[in-house]
């Protein structure tokens, strides 16, 4: 029997089905499940890192908008923005 025809081989159907395509973009936040671990976050952000050339932030989890207010109530402080000539 060929090695082609076995019905354990990868399932590329099931995969292309559930593919997404990312073009992350400066200052965009990559959602990851809440199971991801910590060695898998390690990974997509090294190589988020080899694809993009800025820093990508990654958090785990549900993630929603927050006003400014909302984070400054939560301990976040918008840095001051710096203009670089």
């Amino acid at each position: 029997m060929n090695a082609f025809n076995n019905a354990e081989r990868f399932p590329y159907r099931e995969l292309f089905k559930r593919l997404a395509v990312l073009r992350p973009r400066r200052l965009d936040v990559l959602v990851l499940p809440s199971e991801t671990s910590n060695e898998e976050m390690q990974k997509i952000i090294s190589a988020a890192g080899y694809m993009l050339p800025h820093h990508t932030l990654a958090v785990r989890g549900d993630v929603q908008l927050m006003d400014e207010a909302a984070m400054n109530a939560a301990g976040w402080y918008r840095a001051p923005e710096t203009h670089h000539k």
